[in-house]
């Protein structure tokens, strides 16, 4: 108990020093507090009118505005109103254009329709022979494989159905056949891979110059006439013998005992082998293929027989140029 005393004693005395020094410090404070406090005061007043000035520049502002923010409105819904009767009138444009080109769309469609069945046996045909030079490339050169109805050499025992027909053989070489005839559906195809294949394989320009455009229209008989009369002009035109033609000019020209143009150096047997068999060749040009086309009117080559006789004349023509005047001549 007295331990309890002496403790609460000790504590006053202790809560009134403390109270004697807080006395000085807030004394000495009031000052500051007081000064703090009018300079409070003295702002408010000194800001007391900027604060109303700023106060009636926004209501002027809100004032002045509202004429322009009013006219602003009116505007927006009179431009709605007068526009209006135009949106109308472009929708129901649109809706009568959509209706009135039903029918054209309809017809169109049903011409893509038409055209794409129509142009079914073609793709047909053309896929045909991609698979068929696809299959080949190996054995036979691609450039051979764009030609209608020409044997394309294959392995042995093995079927491919090509155009309209089926062929098989067990023979070595077998061979396919493309089936596009003239008069067939194909025909315009039939015509442009023939002129493809005159054009790789027709090579001398004189030969070209008088005959590809008669191929190309179908006159297969003239074009086969006009090149071995073309290929009789330039023997005589090279070996001078104007006074002969045909198969008698080609005999002396190309004869193998006395030549008046030599195929080879003409030195041994096999020289004037060759210089025989290929004046026989001549003559047998002019009397088998140039004299019937010149004298018969009623002759019919189909394309692939003319074509063969062209590229006869290309040869002809080729061997023609490296000839060379014989001793006897110069």
């Amino acid at each position: 108990m007295a331990t309890l005393v002496s403790l609460m004693a000790a504590l006053a005395s202790r809560a009134k020093a403390l109270d004697s020094f807080n006395h000085p410090v807030t004394t000495s404070l009031a000052p500051h507090v007081e000064a703090l406090d009018r300079l409070n005061r003295a702002a408010t007043l000194s800001l007391a009118p900027q604060l109303e000035t700023l106060d009636r520049l926004n209501w002027a502002a809100t004032t002045s505005l509202a004429p322009q923010l009013g006219t602003l409105d009116r505007l927006n819904r009179a431009a709605t109103m007068s526009l209006a009767p135009q949106l109308e009138t472009l929708d129901r444009l649109n809706r009568a254009a959509t209706t009135s080109l039903a029918p054209q769309l309809g017809t169109l469609d049903r011409l893509n329709r038409a055209v794409a069945t129509s142009l079914t046996p073609y793709v047909n045909a053309l896929d045909v022979q991609s698979k068929v030079a696809a299959t080949s490339t190996l054995v036979f050169p691609p450039r051979i494989l764009r030609g209608s109805r020409r044997p394309v050499h294959r392995p042995a025992s093995t079927e491919f159905a090509t155009g309209r027909r089926l062929e098989r053989t067990d023979a070595v070489p077998s061979t396919i056949i493309v089936d596009l005839e003239p008069g067939s559906d194909h025909s315009e195809c039939y015509v442009s891979e023939k002129l493809e294949v005159y054009d790789e394989l027709i090579t001398d320009p004189g030969i070209r110059g008088v005959t590809r455009r008669l191929f190309a229209n179908g006159h297969y008989a003239i074009a086969v006439e006009k090149a071995f009369v073309y290929v009789n002009n330039m023997v005589k035109q090279k070996s001078k013998f104007k006074e002969k033609d045909g198969a008698s000019l080609m005999r002396e020209v190309f004869s193998a005992k006395s030549p008046v143009l030599m195929l080879n150096d003409f030195q041994s047997q096999s020289d004037r082998d060759e210089q025989q068999g290929y004046m026989d060749i001549y003559v047998g040009a002019m009397i088998g293929i140039r004299n019937p086309h010149v004298h018969e009117h009623d002759l019919d080559d189909k394309p692939d027989s003319a074509l063969e006789m062209i590229v006869l004349a290309n040869h002809l023509m080729r061997r023609l140029k490296v000839s060379r005047l014989s001793q006897w001549q110069m």
